[in-house]
């Protein structure tokens, strides 16, 4: 555990405090989309994912040990992320996901190239961690 947190120096912490901080704010984005557009689904499901990624922010900026393991493992999936978006994007006309965000009254394109660069610096965040871990 020493060695992650070695990995977490202060920098680090603000970064992903800060990829947190845009995932909250774009959860809390697609629950006032869905409040508008009540055939989408509820939504009161958009506040469990920002609970938790208000809580994660929180306690990776205070540089909780659970939480530098939380984030380690969230950012490195956020690979499976890209090539989920890589393959709606390819398949964009029959898309579930466009369909989704189409439903919540946002350009679907849009939401997904945002999906994209929200995994990407993810990515990104757990290569630096991962480099730094050894």
């Amino acid at each position: 555990m020493m060695r992650l947190r070695h990995a977490f120096d202060p920098p680090m912490r603000r970064a992903v405090a800060s990829l947190w901080l845009a995932g909250l704010a774009l959860t809390l984005w697609g629950a006032v989309l869905a409040y508008q557009h009540p055939d989408a689904g509820p939504w009161f499901v958009f506040f469990i994912p920002g609970i938790g990624l208000a809580v994660l922010t929180v306690a990776t900026i205070r540089g909780a040990p659970w939480a530098f393991a939380i984030d380690t493992v969230v950012l490195g999936g956020q690979v499976i992320g890209v090539i989920g978006v890589l393959f709606e994007l390819s398949h964009f006309d029959t898309s579930e996901k466009a369909a989704q965000v189409r439903a919540l009254g946002a350009d679907p394109l849009l939401g997904l190239l945002t999906n994209l660069i929200f995994s990407a610096i993810g990515v990104a965040l757990f290569a630096r961690i991962a480099l730094r871990w050894r």
